[in-house]
């Protein structure tokens, strides 16, 4: 990182290593987490969850993301 000047000193890229270790390792506990969860859903909340699934997709078809 420091050869490659994303990082000014060996200090800064070692934070910036375990920041990014701490970032995948949070999105992976996310992963498990999120998947258990929906493992767990009884047959009624698994649909409610579609539901809101299905109301979220809609909504978001109708507004404009490049629209600052």
């Amino acid at each position: 990182m420091v050869t490659a000047g994303r990082a000014e000193s060996f200090g800064e890229a070692a934070d910036r290593a375990v920041e990014m270790a701490r970032r995948l390792d949070n999105r992976a506990t996310l992963e498990r987490q999120t998947a258990a969860y929906f493992k767990g859903l009884t047959t009624k909340a698994a649909a409610e969850e579609t539901d809101l699934e299905d109301d979220l997709s809609a909504a978001s078809q109708e507004m404009d993301f490049d629209r600052p």
